[in-house]
Formats: structure tokens, C-alpha cells, sequence
């Protein structure tokens, strides 16, 4: 076996933990997504139940020390919700929804990464070199959304940090293609 062959086979080999890894982690944030789309249902149909019990408790107190409660108001444009923020104050329903709908998204947003992890190993282990032009675009969408979540949620300096990286990472994908290109030209 040559050198080529069991670099290959390495990386296969690599790929296929990965790959595993991947897998595992897709399912948690699936199930992780899952229960906070189930948190948001469950809380809006128990919306005036969990609001009397979060004012009538200390949670209430603990809230209030996070978010000025007193400014976190509902409001619409269109007549008929305001109405109902008007005369439904669910304000600790509210605030948490808030926080589990920014749960929910990232949640997704990071299922949706890691299916685009499995697809990119996928690929990896099906075909002839890892420089498949399937995996080079996949890695692009995977590396574009990822530094767009963490600009949104962790913050800037870090994302732009991982975004030179990920360029890195990108432009040494895109020059191994060319000389598996080259390499396969003069065989």
C-alpha cells in the first residue's frame, strides 16, 4: 500500500469517529430543539396559569433582578394583538418565551450544522479523496452559518476570529482540489 493510499485510509478512518460524533451530537440538539418548541407550546397554552404562579412565588424576585420587568411591555401593530397584550399581562410568560425562543433558534440553527457535519463526513467516506467539490461547498454554507450564530449569540471578536480561521481552513480545501487535480492529470 503506498503512502497516498494510507493517508487516505487515515483520514477515512478519521472521518468515520467524526462522523460518529456527529451523529450523536445531531440527535441532542434535534431532541434539544424538540423540547424547547414543546416548552413554548406548553408555556403559551398555560399562559395565565404560569404567570400567576411565577408573580405569586420568589421566582418572581428572581426574574425582576435579571430584566426590569416593569419595561418589558408587548406591543403590536396590528389592533387586535395589542388588544390582547393590553388586557392579557403575561409579563414573566413573556420574558421566558423570550429566552426559550432564542433557546429554540439556536437549537436549530445548530441541528442544521451538524447535519451539515454528517453530510460533509458522508461525502468524505464515499469518495475518492476529501477534496470532492461537494464537500469544499458544504464546508462554505457550514462555516458561513456558523460564524453568522456565533456573531449573533457569542460575539463578534470570536466570530471573526473562527471566520480568518474558517478562510484557512476554506482556501486549504480549495488548494488540496487543485493538486488532487493536478495529481490525477499526470497519472
Amino acid at each position: 500500500m503506498d503512502v497516498s493510499a494510507t493517508r487516505l485510509q487515515k483520514v477515512k478512518n478519521s472521518c468515520k469517529v467524526a462522523s460518529v460524533v456527529a451523529n450523536i451530537a445531531f440527535i441532542i440538539t434535534l431532541v434539544s430543539s424538540i423540547i424547547f418548541f414543546g416548552l413554548s407550546v406548553a408555556l403559551i397554552a398555560q399562559a395565565e396559569s404560569v404567570n400567576d404562579e411565577i408573580a405569586n412565588s420568589g421566582v418572581s424576585e428572581v426574574i425582576e433582578q435579571v430584566i426590569n420587568v416593569e419595561d418589558f411591555e408587548m406591543t403590536s401593530s396590528v389592533p387586535s394583538m395589542q388588544a390582547y397584550f393590553d388586557s392579557h399581562n403575561y409579563v414573566y410568560v413573556y420574558v421566558l418565551l423570550t429566552y426559550i425562543f432564542a433557546g429554540l433558534i439556536v437549537a436549530v440553527v445548530t441541528t442544521v450544522l451538524m447535519g451539515l457535519l454528517k453530510k460533509i463526513f458522508k461525502i468524505i467516506l464515499e469518495s475518492e479523496s476529501p477534496f470532492d467539490d461537494k464537500v469544499i461547498k458544504y464546508l462554505r454554507i457550514l462555516f458561513i452559518t456558523f460564524v453568522i450564530m456565533m456573531a449573533l449569540t457569542v460575539n463578534m471578536p470570536v466570530a471573526l476570529i473562527l471566520g480568518v480561521i474558517f478562510v484557512c481552513v476554506y482556501n486549504i480545501f480549495l488548494y488540496g482540489k487543485e493538486l488532487q487535480r493536478l495529481s490525477d492529470e499526470t497519472l
